[in-house]
């Protein structure tokens, strides 16, 4: 009987502390989210004071392994997400897209934190969605991908964010 008021009175501090954190991490210059490695405090901002006034964008290249001349194929676009007539009522497919931002915008920290980039789980989670979606038409051994940011609709000045490493496609499949 003791263990289980142990064990709520355990679980109501946790959940409470949780949501104390969660409160704090909302503030524009919480200090917490610093420490937040595992993604456990949300970071929510609904009306924003900053809006997003850029759009990211994927392109990936494939290349054969005899003769790697990466440098020289052509970069295509990640599969972007089509808007239909009912997109501004129902829109599952929102959410992927949100996912790619979120793992872009984690990517882009980590790379100003860490040298070794490439093993971090943003990054392992990016190159896997590309090889996932270049699965059905490979025509390539070696897999390299970018990241751009561009301003406006029809903007065709594109910043590079950030290129991958060149990767074998087989190591992950």
């Amino acid at each position: 009987m003791k263990t289980t008021y142990f064990i709520i009175i355990l679980c109501g501090l946790i959940f409470f502390i949780w949501t104390i954190l969660s409160i704090w991490a909302q503030l524009s210059n919480a200090y917490i989210l610093r420490y937040n490695f595992f993604g456990f405090i949300p970071y929510c901002r609904f009306f924003s004071p900053n809006p997003v006034s850029t759009d990211l964008k994927i392109y990936y290249r494939t290349a054969k392994d005899e003769m790697p001349e990466l440098d020289y194929a052509i970069w295509k676009p990640l599969r972007q997400v089509k808007n239909n007539k009912y997109s501004f009522i129902w829109s599952p497919e929102k959410k992927n897209q949100k996912t790619l931002n979120t793992l872009v915008r984690n990517l882009l920290i980590q790379k100003k934190r860490h040298k070794n980039i490439e093993f971090s789980l943003p990054y392992l989670t990016l190159l896997n969605i590309i090889q996932t979606n270049l699965a059905s038409n490979q025509n390539g051994d070696l897999i390299q991908f970018l990241i751009t940011r561009h301003k406006g609709y029809e903007s065709d000045n594109r910043e590079k964010l950030f290129i991958s490493k060149i990767h074998c496609i087989d190591a992950f499949l």
